[in-house]
C-alpha cells in the first residue's frame, strides 16, 4: 500500500503492474469451470478481498489518514478495470449476491482494507476474519451445508494433520514406511460401502481428492505425470511458487544469499535479467529434493516454467524459462522491447515490419500471464532448436521474447497491452505461415490445458503493416484455428529498395556502407563505381557473393538472371545436369561460355541454338538435343554408347495429379541421358506390359506410378513370369501385399515397394534419386537396385522428409520436428525392399525375420514409448549382418505366445540392447525379461548395451532398487537417444565389437 502512496511514479506503477497482475491471474485462473458471459460475474469469479498493508506507515507522512486512503480507493477505481470484474468496487457493491456484500469494506467505504499488520489486535484484522468465515459460510461455491460420509470427514481430517509433517502425500505407494492416501481412506473406511478393487478404490480416491481440491482444502492435479500426488499443504506449494515468482526487490528470503553465491552470481543473475533459471539454482531456492521432481513437472504443467534444455541423468543441469522472474518494470521493457526484436530479427529501423497480431479485445483480462505461457510452452515445444545457437536467444521481457523454432525460423512475440494485441515479427516472410501454424497450435493448447477452455473468445490474427496499423486499419482478419493455407505476409522494404536500383550517388552509397557494411558491401560499391570492363568481368566468373549477385539481380534482370543465380549458386549436381541437357536459355549459355569455354564450347551452343533440323548424318542424329548430348559424351567415351532397351512405366494418373507428371518426364529424360529406351503404357497395361515382354526380352524394371494401389498382384506376378525383368518399382500407397505375391518369382531379384501411404512429391523425389543412381555410370550401376534403393532414401531424407506414415504417424512426425528443431519436415511414407539376391547367398535380408532360437541380438523395448525404435533398428542391424530379434518385427508374422519367445530370446542372445524409456522402466513384464539378461550378464555370458532416453526417471529407477543408473553406468552404450543422431550406427558399433 505504501507503494502506491508514496510520491514516487517509478514504484507506484511498478506496485500498480504488480497488483494487476494477480487479479488477471485470479480471473484467467480461478474462473468458474463452464461460465461464459451470460454468467453472474459474483459466480464466476472467486470471492476476493484486497488486503492494505502497513498502515501504521501512514501517519509519517504527515498526511490526513482518511482523506489519503480515499485518495487511493478512487485511484485504484479509476485504474483497475480488474477491480470491478472481480466486483470490489462500491459500484458494483449492489450487485453482489448475499455471500458477497461482506468483502466490500463498507465500514470505511473502501474496495480495500487497511490494516497494521505488526499488530495481531488490529481492528481491520479481526473484522477480515470474521468477513472470511461469513463468506464462506454463504458463499455457492464452498456448500459447506453439503453431506458428507462420515469416513470421508475422517480422512480429510487426518490427511490435514499430516499436513504439518509432509507437504505433499502419495496416492498410493509399495513402501509401508510411507503414507499414502489410498491407504488413510482406507483406515477410514472410505472404501467399506464398495467393491474391494484397487481400480474401485483408485477412482473412489480422485473423486474425493477432486471434490477437496474444489473448495481448495487440499490440490490434486488429475494429469497424467501430476496424478500420482496430492498436497495436503496448499500453502507449501505458494511458497514455493513464491521464491521463484516475485518481486526479487521487495521479496527476499533467507536462502537467496546461498542463492545469489553460486558460481559467483551468475544464474541468480541470468534468473533476475534474462529469465532463465538454471536446476542448481533452482535447488538452492527450494531446498526440497524430496519433490523437486513433482513441483519441476508442475510449474511446466501449469506454465510457470518452460523446459529450455532437460539433463534425464542431472537435474541440477536443467534450464528452465520463467519470463515473470525478471525484474524490470513493463514500462522499462515496452521500450527494451522493439530495439531487441529489431536487432534479433537483423530488420533495420526504417523497414518495415514482417508482422502477424492476435487480437485479444475480446478477451476481458492482463495479457502477461497468458503471453507467459504461451512464451514457456512454445520453447519447451523447441527447445532442441536452441541448443547450437548463441547465448542471446530466447531472449526474454515481461512483455516481449525473441524466439526461433531451428536456426532458420526467428521470430518475436510481444504482448501489446494497450492495444489488446499479441504481436509476432518475423525475420523472413517465408517462414511466416509454419510459424504461426505452430504458434496456433500453443496457444490453443494454453487455452485447453492450462485454462480448460476457460478463454472463450474468438482470437484472430490480423496482418497488420505499420503505417495501417497506426491508423488503427487493418487488411485482413482470419481465424487463427482455421486449417486453411495461410497467405505470406510480405511487407515491402522502401529503404532496402531504394539503394537495389542503385539511383544514388558514389558519395551515399558509401556513407551507408559505414554505417552498415552489410547493406552495401565496400566490393559492390567498387565494382559497380569502378572500371566497368572490370565490373562486367566479375560477374561473368562470379567471382562475387550470392548475396551482391542478388543485389545486382534486383537492379538489372537482363545482367543476371534468376535462373543463373538458382543454377550457379544451388546443387551442383543440379546445375551440371543443366548444362548437360541444356535446359537453360542460350543467353545463359553464352554467360557460361564466356566464363568457361570448357564447359559449354561455342559450337555447342551454335549446334543446340541453330537450325532446328541440321543433322549429323555419320552419327545417324536428328534430333537436336542428341546432337549436344553426343559431342559432350564423345569428348568423354573413346566409343558411342548403344541404346538399350531397359524400363517400362506405367502411370496411371486417374486424379490428374502434376507429380505423376512430373515423375513420368523427369524418369523418361534421366534414361534417355544414359540411352537406355523406355515404354510408357496407359490404360490395359497387363495385357501390353505381357505382350511387349514377350516380344523383347532386355527389359531390366518394370515401374508402377498411380494414385492408390489398385494392382493385382497375382496378375502382375504371373505376367513377369519368366521375363527377362530383374526388378519391380511399386510407386504406389500400401504396396507390400503386391510386393508379396512376387517374392516367389526366381528371375525376379528385387521389389522396391511402399509399406504406407506416400506423399506425392514423396514418391516422385524417391523415384527421381532411384533412377538417377542407376543411371550415373551406365555400365557399373545399371543392375545395382539394392543400391539405388539406398541412395532415394537418403536422398529423400537431405529434402527435409522423414520416412514415417503420412497418416499413421501424424505424432511421430511432430515429436521429430521438435527433436530436431525442423517444423518444415515432412511424413514421405515407409519404403520397402525385397532382396532375393541376399536370400540365395545366405545374407540377412533388410527386412529379414530372426526367430528368437536364432539371433545374436536382441532389443528389450516398451512398444508404446519405443516401438518404432525398435522395428527400425532391428531392420537397420540386420541389414548390415546382426541377427536381430524383436517382437515387434516377429510376433506380426508368426502365432505363438510373444512371453515365451521374449524368454528364448533373453536367454539365446549374445547382446542385448536396452531402449531404457520410462515406460520399459516402470513395466513389470518388461522388467522380468531384464532380469533373465542381468543373471546371464552377472555370469558373462551376455553383453548388455543401454539406450538411455529424456523420459528415464532416475528418481523411480532409484526408488524401486532397480539401480541401472549406478550399476549399469560402466557399460558401454549410448547416454541420450535424442542427442545422438547417429544412434543406430553407435549401437552397431558396440554389438561388433561385443561380438568379436
Amino acid at each position: 500500500m505504501m507503494n502506491l502512496i508514496k510520491d514516487d511514479e517509478t514504484r507506484r506503477k511498478e506496485a500498480l503492474e504488480h497488483l494487476n497482475y494477480w487479479l488477471s491471474s485470479i480471473k484467467t485462473d480461478a474462473c468458474q469451470e463452464g461460465s461464459d458471459d451470460s454468467t453472474n460475474l459474483s459466480e464466476k469469479y472467486p470471492p476476493v478481498l484486497l488486503v492494505g498493508t502497513h498502515f501504521d506507515h501512514l501517519p509519517s507522512f504527515g498526511v490526513d489518514s482518511s482523506v489519503t486512503l480515499k485518495a487511493l480507493d478512487e485511484f485504484l477505481n479509476r485504474e483497475l478495470d480488474n477491480l470491478h470484474a472481480l466486483n470490489l468496487t462500491k459500484t458494483s457493491h449492489d450487485m453482489l449476491i448475499e455471500g458477497r456484500k461482506q468483502l466490500y469494506n463498507s465500514a470505511q467505504d473502501l474496495c480495500f482494507w487497511p490494516v497494521d499488520n505488526s499488530n495481531p489486535n488490529d481492528a481491520n484484522i479481526q473484522n477480515i476474519r470474521k468477513v472470511l468465515l461469513e463468506s464462506a459460510m454463504k458463499d455457492p461455491g464452498f456448500d459447506i451445508f453439503q453431506e458428507v460420509p462420515i469416513s470421508f470427514l475422517l480422512a480429510m481430517d487426518k490427511l490435514t494433520l499430516l499436513s504439518e509433517e509432509v507437504p505433499v502425500i502419495p496416492i498410493r505407494s509399495d513402501d509401508p514406511s510411507e503414507y499414502s492416501v489410498i491407504e488413510i481412506m482406507r483406515d477410514c473406511g472410505v472404501f467399506k460401502a464398495f467393491q474391494d478393487s484397487d481400480e474401485m478404490e483408485l477412482n473412489i480416491c480422485k473423486a474425493v481428492l477432486k471434490q477437496y481440491h474444489k473448495i481448495g482444502h487440499f490440490l490434486y492435479f488429475d494429469q497424467i505425470g501430476l496424478d500420482e500426488y496430492c498436497i495436503v499443504d496448499p500453502q507449501w506449494l505458494i511458497n514455493m511458487i513464491t521464491y521463484i515468482v516475485r518481486d526479487f526487490k521487495l521479496h527476499r528470503f533467507y536462502r537467496d544469499f546461498k542463492a545469489m553465491a553460486l558460481s559467483n552470481g551468475i544464474p541468480w543473475k541470468l534468473l533476475l535479467n534474462k529469465g532463465i533459471l538454471h536446476g542448481d539454482l533452482l535447488r538452492k531456492l527450494w531446498l526440497d529434493r524430496e519433490h523437486e521432481l513433482f513441483l519441476t513437472k508442475l510449474m511446466l504443467k501449469l506454465g510457470i516454467f518452460g523446459q529450455l534444455h532437460e539433463n534425464s541423468h542431472d537435474p541440477s543441469k536443467n534450464l528452465y524459462t520463467v519470463t515473470t522472474a525478471i525484474t524490470i518494470s513493463s514500462k522499462e521493457a515496452m521500450e527494451l522491447s522493439m530495439p531487441k526484436v529489431r536487432d534479433y530479427l537483423d530488420i533495420g529501423i526504417e523497414e518495415g515490419d514482417i508482422k502477424e497480431t492476435i487480437d485479444m479485445s475480446n478477451c476481458s483480462f492482463n495479457l502477461v500471464p497468458f503471453y507467459s505461457r504461451l512464451v514457456n510452452r512454445l520453447i519447451t515445444e523447441w527447445s532442441n532448436g536452441y541448443n547450437d545457437l548463441e547465448d542471446e536467444i530466447p531472449g526474454l521481457l515481461p512483455c516481449a521474447a525473441n524466439l526461433c523454432l531451428g536456426e532458420d525460423y526467428k521470430f518475436s512475440i510481444c504482448a501489446n497491452e494497450p492495444a489488446e494485441l499479441l504481436e509476432v515479427f518475423f525475420a523472413d516472410a517465408s517462414k511466416v505461415d509454419v510459424i504461426m501454424k505452430y504458434i496456433a497450435e500453443a496457444f490453443k493448447f494454453v487455452n485447453r490445458n492450462m485454462y480448460q477452455n476457460r478463454l472463450r473468445v474468438g482470437m484472430t490474427f490480423r496482418k497488420v503493416e505499420d503505417v495501417v496499423y497506426r491508423n488503427g486499419g487493418y487488411q485482413e482478419e482470419k481465424n487463427i484455428f482455421s486449417d486453411t493455407e495461410m497467405k505470406n505476409t510480405t511487407t515491402p522494404n522502401s529503404n532496402l529498395q531504394a539503394l537495389l536500383d542503385f539511383s544514388i550517388s558514389e558519395k551515399i552509397a558509401r556513407i551507408i556502407h559505414e554505417n552498415d557494411e552489410e547493406m552495401i558491401p565496400e566490393e559492390l560499391i567498387e565494382l559497380y563505381y569502378g572500371d566497368k570492363k572490370v565490373f562486367e568481368n566479375a560477374l561473368l566468373d562470379f567471382s562475387i557473393s550470392e548475396k551482391i549477385a542478388r543485389i545486382i539481380h534486383e537492379n538489372d534482370v537482363e545482367m543476371i538472371p534468376e535462373e543463373l543465380i538458382e543454377l550457379y549458386y544451388g546443387d551442383k549436381k543440379v546445375f551440371e545436369n543443366a548444362l548437360l541437357d541444356f535446359s537453360i536459355s542460350e543467353k545463359i549459355a553464352r554467360i557460361i561460355h564466356e566464363n568457361d569455354e570448357e564447359m559449354i564450347p561455342g559450337e555447342l551452343i551454335e549446334l543446340y541454338y541453330g537450325d532446328e533440323n541440321e543433322i549429323l548424318p555419320e552419327l545417324g542424329i536428328t534430333k537436336k538435343i542428341d546432337k549436344v548430348r553426343i559431342i559432350k559424351l564423345l569428348a568423354k567415351h573413346p566409343e558411342p554408347l548403344e541404346e538399350e532397351y531397359y524400363a517400362i512405366f506405367n502411370f496411371v494418373n486417374e486424379y490428374d495429379l502434376e507429380a505423376v507428371k512430373e515423375e513420368e518426364s523427369s524418369i523418361a529424360k534421366k534414361l534417355r541421358l544414359s540411352y537406355f529406351k523406355s515404354t510408357i503404357f496407359n490404360g490395359d497395361y497387363f495385357h501390353k506390359i505381357h505382350t511387349e515382354l514377350r516380344r523383347n526380352q532386355e527389359y531390366k524394371i518394370v515401374h508402377f506410378a498411380m494414385h492408390g494401389s489398385s494392382l493385382d498382384g497375382s496378375k502382375l506376378a504371373a505376367c513377369l513370369k519368366d521375363s527377362s525383368v530383374k526388378c519391380v518399382f511399386l510407386n504406389t500407397c500400401e504396396s507390400e501385399k503386391v510386393a508379396m505375391h512376387l517374392r516367389d518369382n526366381p528371375c525376379l531379384e528385387n521389389v522396391a515397394y511402399w509399406k504406407s501411404k506416400v506423399e506425392d512429391n514423396a514418391a516422385k523425389s524417391f523415384a527421381e534419386a532411384f533412377y538417377e543412381y542407376l543411371c550415373m555410370n551406365r555400365r557399373q550401376n545399371y543392375l545395382k537396385f539394392a543400391e539405388a534403393f539406398q541412395f532415394a532414401k537418403e536422398h529423400i531424407e537431405l529434402r527435409n522428409y522423414l520416412l514415417l506414415d503420412p497418416v499413421a504417424d501424424i505424432d511421430e512426425l511432430e515429436r521429430k520436428k521438435r527433436e530436431v528443431a525442423r517444423p518444415d519436415l515432412v511424413a514421405a511414407g515407409i519404403p520397402g525392399f525385397y532382396d532375393n539376391t541376399m536370400k540365395e547367398k545366405g545374407e540377412s535380408n533388410p527386412q529379414a525375420i530372426i526367430e528368437p532360437n536364432d539371433c545374436m541380438v536382441m532389443i528389450s523395448f516398451n512398444n508404446a514409448f519405443a516401438g518404432k525404435d525398435a522395428e527400425e533398428l532391428c531392420h537397420f542391424l540386420n541389414r548390415h549382418g546382426m541377427k536381430t530379434f524383436s517382437t515387434r518385427v516377429f510376433c506380426p508374422n508368426n502365432i505363438g505366445n510373444w512371453r515365451e519367445y521374449t524368454v528364448v530370446g533373453a536367454n539365446k542372445c549374445k547382446v542385448c540392447i536396452a531402449l531404457m524409456t520410462d515406460g520399459w522402466l516402470k513395466s513389470n513384464k518388461y522388467q522380468f525379461e531384464t532380469d533373465i539378461v542381468k543373471t546371464r550378464l552377472a555370469r558373462k555370458r551376455v553383453h548388455i548395451i543401454p539406450l538411455y532416453y529424456s523420459s528415464f526417471d532416475d528418481g523411480f529407477d532409484e526408488d524401486n532398487n532397480h539401480f541401472y543408473g549406478t550399476s549399469w553406468a560402466s557399460y558401454q552404450g549410448i547416454p541420450s537417444k535424442e542427442n545422438d543422431v547417429k544412434w543406430k550406427e553407435s549401437i552397431l558399433k558396440l554389438c561388433k565389437g561385443a561380438l568379436v
